[in-house]
């Protein structure tokens, strides 16, 4: 569907709007495991990001590269390519967001970086990352301000929980370091 939508708007609509098309198509590939196809939308989504951004509609503001390298860090994650998670310079631009405006971005953020250092079996990271991850969530049922409106954080307090459920007692007993 995001490709569909890129090739349908790519002669019409603001550069902004065809990252942010080519970052779902990237994260949907990251999902389904295709690494190559993710790494070429994501790569065109990061070029398409620095175009002419006075011509891109103020409604799309909140996307910036340092929100755009927060999803990498997720889509890396998903690809099982934890390295390139947090080894990369997606990471240290996605500390850029602030977490009091992207609450749900910054919380699925370290979730998923977490998430990297748990498949590469760092547990001391893992740990150390899966608990902020969810410091910047609201408890259940509350409203967290996101990207530029109000609306329940549930698909990231779902991450947080999935991340600490994986990292938490009993996830680690193969491992000498921690037994």
């Amino acid at each position: 569907m995001a490709e569909g939508t890129y090739e349908r708007a790519k002669t019409v609509a603001a550069p902004r709007v065809l990252a942010f098309a080519k970052l779902a198509e990237a994260r949907a590939h990251g999902r389904t495991g295709d690494a190559k196809a993710a790494g070429a939308a994501l790569a065109l989504s990061e070029n398409l990001l620095g175009v002419r951004p006075d011509a891109d509609p103020e409604w799309l503001a909140y996307f910036t590269h340092a929100r755009q390298s927060a999803d990498a860090t997720e889509i890396h994650r998903d690809l099982g390519q934890p390295h390139a998670a947090f080894a990369f310079a997606w990471n240290a631009q996605a500390d850029a967001v602030r977490s009091d405006r992207f609450t749900r971005t910054v919380g699925i953020r370290l979730a998923a970086l977490a998430g990297s250092h748990l498949q590469d079996q760092d547990q001391d990271q893992d740990l150390d990352r899966a608990l902020p991850s969810a410091r910047p969530l609201p408890a259940p049922g509350e409203t967290a301000v996101t990207d530029g409106g109000s609306r329940p954080a549930l698909r990231s307090a779902g991450c947080a929980r999935r991340l600490l459920r994986s990292a938490g007692p009993g996830s680690y007993l193969g491992t000498p370091r921690v037994r």
